[in-house]
């Protein structure tokens, strides 16, 4: 009887002492999950921005536009239309639903806390950097040689983009308070996301045919004869030298350039 006596309430304090660890895990799982999913939108987010700067430099498209793209189309609601010069959309409605806190509260306070940072430099590398602008100073050569200033290579084709996100404080230890991404201590945020995509691109590529055409016979020595060709047209006058009019030194032809299907309208 008294060992019955000693038992009672064990399971109860057994629920009690589980409870406590229990419900704590019940709870950071899912706001763990939210987490995983801002740095999974970051991690794509830094690879759209180091692309897209790749073909719109920011003469075409600024860095803050760049970032309002960015800040649209990966933090905000998932089904919502890629449009352009969409702006900011900031409504409740508007945001990831997924990205709430058992309090009901937002874990990306607002648009303000994703920032974005693209950077261009030079080909990295002291083997890779020597022989870019080796390169690059002999193609701008030839194109002052043959009057063709469109010829030389972009030695800056290193982009990087990075995308910082503020973590809203969420409330539950340990993830109620920590360091946001300037580095200070913050009630408001419990951490940082830090994401970086960076691409070496093709610094030779061009817009259309007819950019191709014009760079590939820059490379073409002969083509510096065409200053002249308003001589040969009127040395090709005169009877016996009517082969002159069909000279054309350094002519390239679009179709052996790109192929048909792949030229320009």
């Amino acid at each position: 009887m008294t060992r019955k006596r000693a038992q009672r309430g064990q399971a109860t304090t057994e629920v009690i002492v589980m409870s406590a660890v229990l419900v704590p895990m019940f709870l950071l799982v899912p706001a763990l999950g939210k987490i995983a999913d801002m740095n999974h939108a970051a991690i794509e987010a830094a690879r759209y921005a180091s692309w897209e700067r790749t073909v719109a430099p920011e003469a075409a498209k600024s860095d803050a536009q760049l970032g309002e793209e960015v800040r649209r189309r990966f933090f905000s609601n998932v089904s919502a239309f890629i449009i352009t010069n969409e702006g900011t959309q900031a409504a409740d409605n508007q945001r990831n639903q997924l990205w709430r806190d058992h309090a009901d509260g937002w874990v990306l306070r607002n648009y303000g806390d994703v920032t974005l940072g693209v950077t261009n430099s030079g080909t990295p590398g002291n083997g890779a950097g020597l022989v870019s602008n080796l390169m690059g100073g002999f193609m701008s050569a030839m194109g002052r040689f043959n009057g063709n200033g469109d010829v030389g290579l972009n030695t800056n084709g290193l982009y990087r983009a990075d995308v910082n996100v503020n973590v809203g404080s969420i409330p539950m230890a340990p993830l109620n308070a920590g360091v946001n991404c300037a580095g200070a201590q913050s009630n408001d945020f419990s951490l940082c996301i830090r994401r970086h995509h960076v691409i070496l691109a093709d610094t030779w590529a061009s817009g259309n045919s007819t950019q191709m055409q014009q760079r590939v016979q820059g490379l073409v020595p002969t083509s510096a004869f065409q200053r002249f060709s308003a001589i040969t047209d009127l040395v090709a006058n005169i009877p016996v030298l009517e082969e002159f009019g069909r000279f054309s030194p350094g002519y390239v032809a679009q179709d052996t350039v790109i192929p048909p299907d792949r030229q320009a309208p």
